[in-house]
């Protein structure tokens, strides 16, 4: 029997969301920037603008990169589900062995 979920992480959570956020932090960033250009140097407001546009091009490979490792990890628990289970109970209590040592 196979049992599949839709989304197994909350609507408020998710990777999506996290980019459009920091893509709307850095819109916010690139109007602050052109608003406040009075105030500052050719230079220093080509620095600011380049980072910007950096900022941006590193949420979408982070977009990128986190939906690709959540279809691989995906993929790998439907293809081995007992396996993966086992795998995450011997790591938990791993963990739970650790820090309920008393010395």
């Amino acid at each position: 029997m196979e049992v599949y979920f839709k989304n197994l992480t909350g609507d408020e959570v998710s990777v999506e969301k996290l980019v459009e956020d920091l893509m709307m932090l850095a819109d916010d960033m690139e109007h602050l920037v052109r608003a406040s250009s009075g105030s500052l140097g050719e230079q220093s407001k080509e620095e600011l603008m380049s980072d910007v546009q950096r900022l941006k091009s590193r949420c979408e490979n982070f977009k990128t990169h986190a939906i690709a490792g959540a279809r691989a990890t995906d993929k790998v628990i439907r293809t081995h589900p007992y396996y993966s289970l086992g795998i995450a109970f011997a790591a938990g209590f791993a963990v739970a062995k650790l820090f309920s040592r008393s010395d």
